[in-house]
């Protein structure tokens, strides 16, 4: 992690402060009950938050407070920290000579937003300017490797190991390696346990996400789990390796497992809908009908706002809980054009299965051929 300077402005402290209030201010207190229904509990602000845009004049200074947001987003699964890091950007957003770390932001969020040429033309404006910038390398071939380009990824991952060679590098060149040679890059990465053991706590999780998302591959859900339960011992905040750990379970047929995992966690559209399956499939159906409505509404408010909800879960939502087949498989293939991960050509392969369409499953058979791409779930079910 890059340390960061004392701020000695007060002005500029005070901002600062108003960010970091923004995210402890919910993090500890208890629940409030208001005492009527036209008490006002809070005011949200805009996407692009005017007060804090206001109160943090400089891009270093925006930067530290966005990176603040960010980082409690990704633990909260909630959209609103998103906004409030990209209200304390907008002064830089259309930007095409923002500072690089401003176009390091900037592309983080538009990867989340899956804006990803968006997120591609900042990296690659960084990379003219600063062509030894790791980050830069690293996010880009994360994105690439998202969307499929394993080639692409994979030769961002070798100028990272240029530029900084070492264990987060080598993590790149195996999580691009994987989906072509699970087997292989599997055993590179049990090889590499000793050197990940020593990283910090996020880098962890990710090396076990990577562990976990190649034994899957191969079939070997034992060494998954194994994976799985290492990192969240290490990251119990990461929402995406508990997502991911409960529809292992799920799948399994293991639903009171899922249940305890997801019990308790971070309340995330994410997990909830995780917990839905499993409520589902343990016959406690007030829950599970209490859950599919809070799930429907969220979904159509994030379409109110104009974000659109990520379409991989609600593909999900429409396949395992609507048992919409036609409408879950027009969302995995929307989310198909932009994602292309594991989870990913499982998910379309099951909605074009339940829609019976032929044609889609060609496709995806014929693109996993092309290019190389293994995995043991899709070669049984072919």
């Amino acid at each position: 992690m890059t340390a960061t300077a004392p701020i000695r402005n007060p002005r500029r402290w005070r901002g600062f402060c108003l960010a970091l209030a923004l995210v402890a201010g919910s993090a500890h207190a208890a629940p409030y009950r208001p005492a009527n229904d036209d008490e006002i509990l809070e005011r949200l602000p805009p996407r692009a938050a005017p007060a804090p845009r206001a109160a943090v004049p400089d891009a270093a200074l925006a930067a530290r407070a966005a990176r603040v947001f960010i980082e409690r987003a990704r633990r909260s699964d909630d959209p609103r920290d998103y906004g409030y890091a990209q209200g304390l950007l907008q002064p830089w957003w259309s930007a095409p000579d923002a500072p690089d770390e401003i176009l390091l932001l900037r592309a983080t969020l538009q990867q989340h937003q899956h804006a990803f040429d968006a997120a591609l033309a900042d990296l690659d404006r960084v990379l003219e300017r600063s062509p030894d910038k790791a980050q830069a390398w690293l996010t880009r071939a994360t994105i690439h490797r998202v969307r499929g380009a394993l080639d692409a990824a994979a030769a961002d991952c070798e100028r990272l190991r240029t530029v900084a060679p070492g264990v987060v590098a080598e993590l790149c060149r195996l999580a691009a390696a994987a989906p072509r040679d699970p087997q292989g890059a599997g055993a590179a990465l049990d090889a590499l346990a000793a050197a990940a053991a020593t990283q910090p706590d996020p880098i962890y999780a990710w090396y076990q996400a990577e562990r976990a998302a190649a034994a899957q591959r191969r079939g070997d859900l034992a060494a998954a789990e194994a994976a799985f339960t290492a990192g969240l011992a290490r990251a119990p905040w990461d929402i995406g390796l508990r997502a991911a750990y409960a529809d292992l379970l799920l799948d399994s047929g293991r639903a009171a497992a899922a249940a305890a995992l997801l019990d308790g966690a971070a309340a995330s559209d994410t997990l909830r809908l995780r917990a839905l399956l499993a409520d589902r499939a343990l016959g406690n159906e007030a829950r599970a009908a209490e859950l599919t409505a809070a799930l429907a509404d969220a979904y159509a408010a994030l379409r109110r706002r104009g974000d659109a909800p990520h379409l991989r879960e609600e593909a999900l939502f429409e396949l395992k809980v609507r048992a919409d087949a036609a409408r879950a498989l027009t969302l995995a293939q929307a989310n198909w054009r932009d994602q292309r991960e594991l989870a990913d050509a499982r998910l379309l392969l099951a909605a074009a299965q339940a829609a019976g369409d032929a044609r889609a499953i060609a496709g995806l058979r014929d693109w996993c051929a092309a290019n190389g791409v293994r995995d043991a779930w899709l070669e049984t079910r072919w």
